[in-house]
């Protein structure tokens, strides 16, 4: 593990970039949902260490579509 003293912020971020940062940091992941359609992009609403090197994600789908994700703006 690169840092065991803090576990990176991934809040609001979708999880594919969560997850690749807390994979980097060396950390395992476990994930919960909240809501869930995969037609929807998936948010990091919540974290908590649940043991030394793994990190459970708690995760929601938007329910709307988010202006900042379309890439012809």
């Amino acid at each position: 593990m690169e840092n065991t003293n803090q576990v990176p912020d991934v809040l609001g971020l979708t999880v594919e970039e969560g997850c690749l940062i807390l994979q980097k940091y060396g950390y395992r992941i476990s994930c919960s949902y909240t809501y869930y359609q995969d037609k929807y992009i998936s948010r990091i609403i919540g974290q908590r260490v649940l043991d030394k090197g793994i990190v459970d994600l708690v995760i929601s789908d938007e329910y709307y579509n988010d202006p900042s994700d379309d890439p012809s703006i």
